[in-house]
C-alpha cells in the first residue's frame, strides 16, 4: 500500500488520520513524499505510531515526475 502526499496535504490536519485508516494489517504501508518533506513526514508518522515500511521523496524534473 502506498500513499502520495503533496506539498499541502503533508501539512492537513486529516493526513495522519487517513494513514491510519489505510493501514492494513501485515501489508506495509509507504509514504511518497515532496522533496524535502521526508523528515517531516517521518515525525508525523511517529508521533502518530503509525508504522511506516518506507518514505520516498518524489520531484518533477521537465515534467516527469522522478522518485528519489
Amino acid at each position: 500500500m502506498a500513499e502520495v502526499e503533496t506539498d499541502d496535504s503533508i501539512r492537513d490536519v486529516t493526513t495522519v488520520s487517513e494513514w491510519k485508516e489505510a493501514l492494513v494489517r501485515g501489508i506495509p504501508f509507504y509514504l511518497l513524499v515532496p522533496r524535502g518533506l521526508k523528515e517531516p513526514a517521518q515525525q508525523l508518522a511517529g508521533d502518530a505510531s503509525v508504522p511506516i515500511s518506507g518514505i520516498y521523496e518524489y520531484t518533477f524534473v521537465n515534467g516527469l515526475c522522478q522518485v528519489l
